[in-house]
């Protein structure tokens, strides 16, 4: 008879959300000795300002849509601010336009993470609906520092969320993508 393996952490949560802005603090505040610590403070933070404004129940069971998010992100600039002062940058580069490319997406991305040292923020749609941290990029991968173990997504199997979705396919809708650095 097979042994039956256990639940892992996430399976009926879906704070994956949280967990992308943790992840993309700990790595653009590096340079602050950003430590494992002050990292659980921002989560236990972020948890504190949803229930405060009671969307902690929904955001457990439903996720953070990027509204969501980039209200979390704010939250997120002022507490590192407050307590560390760490001058976080965050940016929407395709806020509100029209006729974004798969390949748009990339080269913003790419040029965020060279020019600042910083990381994306992209929630994906399809093959898995889910908030990760890009950290780095090749001409085949986006690499990841993600909340479920995963490293890398084969940027072949990335498609714009404006097509029909496809559950092949990792799917970016281009107003799902935050860019964060630090500011001097």
């Amino acid at each position: 008879m097979g042994r039956l393996g256990g639940f892992q952490q996430g399976q009926f949560d879906s704070l994956c959300g949280l967990y992308s802005i943790t992840n993309a603090v700990s790595v653009v505040a590096k340079p602050h000795r950003f430590t494992q610590a002050k990292s659980q403070a921002l989560l236990h933070h972020l948890f504190a300002d949803l229930n405060s404004r009671s969307k902690l129940l929904s955001v457990l069971q439903e996720g953070a849509y990027p509204h969501e998010i980039s209200k979390l992100l704010s939250v997120t600039q002022g507490w590192l601010f407050e307590q560390h002062n760490i001058k976080l940058n965050r940016f929407k580069p395709f806020h509100k336009k029209k006729d974004v490319s798969l390949p748009d997406i990339f080269d913003t991305v790419l040029t965020h993470i060279a020019q600042t040292n910083g990381v994306a923020i992209i929630g994906f749609e399809g093959r898995i609906d889910h908030w990760t941290v890009v950290e780095g990029m090749t001409e085949k991968r986006l690499m990841l520092r993600d909340s479920d173990g995963r490293r890398h997504i084969e940027r072949k199997h990335c498609r714009l969320a404006c097509d029909p979705i496809d559950e092949h396919f990792y799917m970016i809708a281009p107003a799902h993508v935050f860019l964060l650095s630090l500011l001097p």
